[in-house]
């Protein structure tokens, strides 16, 4: 499981999107700079450091940073072998055998020079095994732990091979005491010991034997309440740095003076929103949302030392590393990332970034990508990004976070903007450029090349304001068994019938986990699935009977009770919880005969039939014709029309679609047909690859080839839909709340809601 710096920057963008507005379009004039020689770029270049595993020997393989140092790099990896034959049939002692612990080394340029093997099951019933290894003092250092196998207890630790006599802290409750972590240096040792569910001890071992301790509460500075501490941070002059988080979900940074026991928080940039710690030979670096610093870890001072943009590399090939050696002046990076290919297999890279002379990219000229304020690009896009950098000669792209280090939004005045769901409203045709043409596709070429349906639903009359990148259909699945051939979807009276007979009166609408909406939102995805009936030509008509029987299905067979509605703050995530755990179980026994969601993915494909068994379909929600499932996308493309290079920004939307972008979607169905396909065929093969020789999918079968035809055919046939816009999104979901309360009566609400939904019909002209 990758522990990513790619993920903090999410995490960092999510909460920053709830403390700030969505800021205005820039009307000022544009600016262009030009890539200048002197301008920092680091040369790139990675080599695979998992070539002692192989995934036809190993279930599983997990890498971290050991260290570095006499320029070689030091790897911990834990590693778990195939079982012949049932695991069920193992004991104990058979199964931990399969596990392997190393420490693994190479120098700086990729060269395999040797490893130390850990882990073994002794002869009298203990397990020993690996807990830490690290770089110190100029020597590889280690903690193990022997554990009684039958009863899981520690016995003792071993530090560098020798018995560890753990420091008698206060344990008032006489608790086992476990080492969470360890550091040593100049002869002081410094523990986090777990004593109870509530509190950590930490103790520092003198040179002379003696030791004094601290809790973890003892770190509360300015009145915060601590709720934890991390790990250990080794530190320079004499201490340790301890990230601590606050009972206020704040992370600070907490410097320890080993010899004194002086406590003080770390002040400046270090411990602030956005930046985050990590150290490697030595020295302090600090990451945010745009790249790298030097840290000086008595003051929190930061020092530039260069952006992710002046990387030869894909973002997230350099975001999801974490550091594994750095040089004094930072002209000379190593960095770690553990990596999955598409059939299943896995690895890890070490890159090495070397500080060029002059920049390559010299005189060309600078267009800046961009994101919504709430939505974190992909990993296919920062592939296109440094795709178009390499191949361009002309143009050079920037990737420009929406919010600074500290969360607040910023205007990053960009010429391509990639967006969730964007808006249907006034200012689009104001604000973004008709691609239609740019792109140079007749709808023959869309229809080969692309799923046309996400196409024609993004569509705004015959012009393209935003290109779908993706792709998913959203709907009930079930089994296709259930359903009458050759029918997508259902009709009113045939979902009621499907829900009493099939789902045992569950419906899946009302009652999947993730889901769960009231009578409002019920009734805003199937006026939504049906837009097309009550808005035609820019006009809305709810007036008809047809409008009434969909308010008394929904009032019929919606739910009275949502989260949405009525529940927010711990009960609204008790509550979640709750449901998902009952979901879950009702799915399991055989309660649930199908749920409503989206297929994001062919993973979520495959899960499906796991559930529902062959023959699995995905079907359109209750309509007046029985329409089929609804074609969804959840991430476009848009250019923006005070660009003053239309074509170049067109030119990297041609990259985003392209086939070798596409293939590098990791999670969500592209909508190019053959890089789908191709994720498709991969992702089937590993999965029937591990139910062949996986312990873990011994109880599943094997999928035929044909799976991927169904999926694809499911992608290709769902209701293109029309996207009526958020604005009246919200206006159904207000309006319809009224009647379903019992405030309005239907009477009431249609005026109001026809007029409303009229004067957002008519500024979007």
């Amino acid at each position: 499981m990758k522990n990513t710096v790619y993920e903090k920057c999410i995490s960092i963008l999510l909460t920053a999107a709830l403390l700030v507005p969505v800021s205005s379009c820039s009307s000022k004039k544009k600016e262009y700079e030009k890539v200048k020689a002197d301008d920092t770029w680091y040369e790139y270049e990675s080599f695979d450091a998992s070539c002692l595993y192989s995934d036809e020997d190993y279930e599983y393989v997990s890498f971290s940073n050991a260290g570095a140092m006499n320029g070689s790099v030091y790897l911990s990896v834990n590693a778990e072998r195939k079982y012949e034959g049932n695991i069920r049939d193992l004991t104990d002692k058979e199964i931990m055998e399969h596990f392997e612990q190393s420490v693994l080394e190479f120098s700086f340029d990729g060269k395999y020079i040797g490893r130390t093997d850990f882990a073994s099951v002794n002869d009298d019933g203990t397990y020993r095994f690996l807990q830490k290894a690290w770089v110190a003092d100029n020597g590889l250092n280690t903690l193990e732990v022997i554990l009684d196998l039958e009863t899981g207890a520690v016995i003792s630790y071993l530090y560098n091979g020798e018995e560890l006599t753990l420091p008698e802290v206060n344990n008032y409750y006489n608790n086992p005491v476990y080492i969470t972590d360890m550091y040593s240096t100049d002869g002081y040792t410094v523990y986090i010991l777990h004593v109870n569910s509530w509190n950590e001890s930490i103790a520092v071992v003198r040179p002379d034997g003696s030791f004094y301790e601290m809790f973890s509460s003892d770190l509360a500075l300015n009145g915060g309440v601590v709720e934890g501490v991390m790990n250990l941070i080794p530190g320079t002059q004499g201490t340790v740095i301890l990230p601590v988080y606050l009972s206020t979900y704040d992370l600070i940074y907490v410097s320890l003076n080993i010899a004194s026991g002086e406590v003080k928080e770390l002040s400046g940039l270090y411990g602030n929103f956005g930046t985050w710690i990590e150290r490697a030979s030595g020295k302090y670096v600090g990451r945010d949302v745009n790249g790298f610093s030097f840290v000086d870890d008595m003051t929190g001072e930061l020092t530039r030392i260069c952006d992710y943009s002046d990387i030869g590399a894909s973002l997230t090939d350099i975001a999801e590393s974490e550091l594994l050696y750095i040089s004094d002046n930072g002209d000379e990076i190593l960095l770690g990332c553990e990596t999955e290919e598409p059939t299943g297999g896995f690895g890890y890279r070490i890159s090495h970034l070397s500080l060029a002379g002059t920049n390559p990219n010299a005189g060309k000229t600078i267009l800046t990508l961009s994101s919504e304020h709430d939505f974190f690009p992909s990993e296919s896009d920062f592939n296109a990004v440094h795709l178009f950098n390499e191949q361009n000669g002309s143009f050079f792209i920037k990737y420009a976070f929406p919010e600074d280090g500290s969360g607040k939004e910023i205007d990053t005045d960009p010429d391509i903007l990639l967006v969730e769901d964007p808006e249907a409203d006034a200012s689009d045709v104001n604000r973004y450029i008709d691609l239609a043409p740019l792109l140079g596709l007749d709808k023959t070429d869309w229809e080969e090349q692309y799923f046309s349906n996400a196409v024609d639903a993004a569509r705004s009359g015959d012009s393209l304001y935003r290109i779908p990148l993706d792709i998913s259909a959203s709907g009930i699945i079930t089994s296709s068994s259930n359903m009458p051939e050759g029918q997508t979807g259902f009709t009113f009276g045939q979902y009621e019938r499907f829900v009493d007979e099939v789902c045992n009166g569950v419906d899946p609408m009302s009652s999947t986990a993730g889901f769960n909406m009231g009578k409002s939102g019920y009734f805003t995805k199937l006026f939504l699935n049906m837009s097309d009936i009550f808005i035609s030509d820019g006009h809305v008509d709810i007036s008809g009977d047809d409008f009434r029987e969909l308010m008394i299905f929904v009032d019929e067979n919606g739910n009275d009770g949502s989260s949405e509605d009525s529940i927010s703050g711990h009960s609204g995530a008790a509550a979640e919880i709750i449901s998902a755990i009952e979901g879950h179980n009702a799915r399991l026994e055989g309660t649930y005969g199908a749920i409503y969601g989206y297929l994001y993915d062919f993973d979520e494909y495959i899960e499906c039939y796991e559930e529902f068994g062959d023959g699995i379909g995905i079907y359109g929600l209750p309509s007046f014709d029985g329409r089929g499932p609804q074609t969804v996308s959840h991430e476009f493309v848009c250019v923006l029309s005070d660009t003053d290079y239309p074509e170049a920004c067109a030119e990297f939307v041609k990259l985003l679609l392209s086939y070798d972008v596409q293939i590098t979607m990791t999670s969500a169905n592209p909508v190019n047909r053959s890089a789908m396909r191709y994720i498709a065929e991969n992702r089937l093969k590993a999965y029937n690859k591990a139910v062949t020789d996986s312990s873990a999918f011994s109880s599943r079968s094997r999928l035929p080839e044909e799976t991927v035809d169904e999926y694809m055919n499911i992608l290709s046939y769902s209701y293109g839909g029309t996207y009526a816009g958020s604005a009246i999104e919200e206006i159904l979901r207000e309006e319809s709340s009224a009647y379903f309360s019992g405030g309005r009566s239907v009477d009431d609400i249609i005026p109001v809601m026809q007029k409303r939904i009229q004067t957002v019909l008519d500024e979007m002209k």
